[in-house]
């Protein structure tokens, strides 16, 4: 096999043409009911709880928070020496008098605090062999995150990506948490020959659209984050606390035990037979995958990142994502 990239590929392929998803995720219904958000709203009310279990408050309130933009705000920072065209009205009269010269007072802009969520739902995650769609894991992700930022006083946004960028306003009060969660379960159909955006300029557009500070969730199988990604990584590193979920499928991982395949290459329409209970087959296939998602740790990782491989088959989704 070329890559793993190209391998999982055509066993995605494969898959999905003999039917081997489950039934319910091949409906244009919505990806996840109404219970199953309520139960992942009381998951991160759980979180919330066991972060601030030894603590006198919940959260941090508004104005608690400091900017990366200088202005004028409510806090005093310091004083500088006046500069033609300052605001008088900020004048610091008694050093100005104790000095000689004339001082300014400088003060820290506050905003609120705000995050964003990047909900990939390509046609890469719109696989399955067990349980669940990488997509539907995803979105399980997704969910749990926007209830939590919200519940902890953050302005929320994000952008979902599928066969466009479909951008996700800012806000902060329940009713707009509620329409994001909506717009992010939409009905995800069965994947197309359309063109999608490649990784990089999913980055590239969020690196031009999200205030800096802003804590960011990248949600993704990263099968396409490759090392021309690092420059852009790190851009967004430097300027906003980062975390990367990687959501994986275990036929990813270590070719099902499926016999004979006849895989199927999505680009060239070339295809190849595969058997599957070849033992060198799977134990290439094993390595290439066991250096796959080598690289896009230590790739995620190297930049400081939040990092967590999360399978398609966990269900207890808060329990392994440590930076919360």
């Amino acid at each position: 096999m070329k890559s793993l990239s190209d391998a999982v590929h055509r066993l995605w392929q494969t898959l999905s043409r003999n039917d081997l998803l489950a039934p319910s995720d091949h409906t244009l219904a919505p990806l996840l009911d109404s219970k199953t958000i309520a139960d992942l709203r009381q998951r991160s009310l759980g979180v919330i709880d066991h972060k601030t279990k030894n603590k006198s408050v919940l959260h941090r309130e508004h104005g608690e928070y400091v900017s990366p933009r200088r202005g004028y705000g409510l806090d005093y920072e310091e004083s500088r020496v006046y500069q033609p065209g300052d605001d008088l009205r900020f004048m610091n009269w008694r050093l100005t008098a104790r000095s000689g010269e004339p001082y300014i007072k400088v003060f820290r802009e506050e905003r609120r605090p705000s995050a964003f969520i990047l909900l990939d739902r390509r046609n890469g995650m719109r696989f399955g062999t067990r349980l669940r769609l990488k997509v539907t894991q995803a979105l399980r992700v997704a969910i749990l995150l926007a209830f939590y930022e919200h519940n902890c006083g953050r302005s929320l946004s994000g952008v979902v990506i599928d066969g466009e960028l479909h951008w996700l306003a800012a806000g902060s009060d329940e009713q707009s948490t509620l329409g994001m969660i909506d717009t992010m379960n939409q009905a995800c159909p069965p994947p197309s020959d359309i063109q999608q955006p490649d990784f990089k300029s999913m980055l590239r557009a969020i690196h031009s659209a999200v205030i800096p500070g802003t804590r960011l969730y990248l949600i993704s199988d990263f099968i396409d984050a490759t090392n021309d990604c690092h420059g852009l990584l790190a851009q967004l590193v430097a300027e906003h606390e980062v975390n990367a979920i990687h959501i994986v499928d275990p036929a990813e991982q270590q070719l099902p035990k499926a016999g004979k395949l006849r895989l199927v290459d999505v680009a060239t329409d070339d295809t190849r037979r595969v058997d599957t209970s070849d033992p060198q087959i799977t134990t290439q296939y094993r390595q290439a995958a066991r250096q796959h998602f080598a690289d896009r740790e230590s790739l995620i990782r190297g930049l400081g990142m939040g990092y967590v491989r999360l399978s398609t088959t966990i269900d207890n989704i808060e329990s392994q994502m440590a930076f919360l």
